[in-house]
């Protein structure tokens, strides 16, 4: 026996989902910079001119 058409009109239809995969946060990378007793840690985001200027405040101590 077929299906009656309201069953085929009450059952959903079917759709293909891609699915991709989210890529993986990269772990954080830290750098020190020990000069003295004083230790300066940056991150991968720092600014190259901000570091420089701290440096040379350091060494200027």
């Amino acid at each position: 026996m077929a299906p009656s058409s309201a069953a085929l009109v009450a059952r959903p239809r079917a759709a293909l989902v891609e699915l991709i995969p989210a890529p993986r946060p990269a772990a954080a990378a830290r750098y020190v910079v020990l000069v003295g007793d004083v230790r300066i840690e940056v991150g991968d985001g720092f600014d190259v001119t901000t570091l420089r200027r701290l440096v040379g405040a350091l060494r200027a101590c």
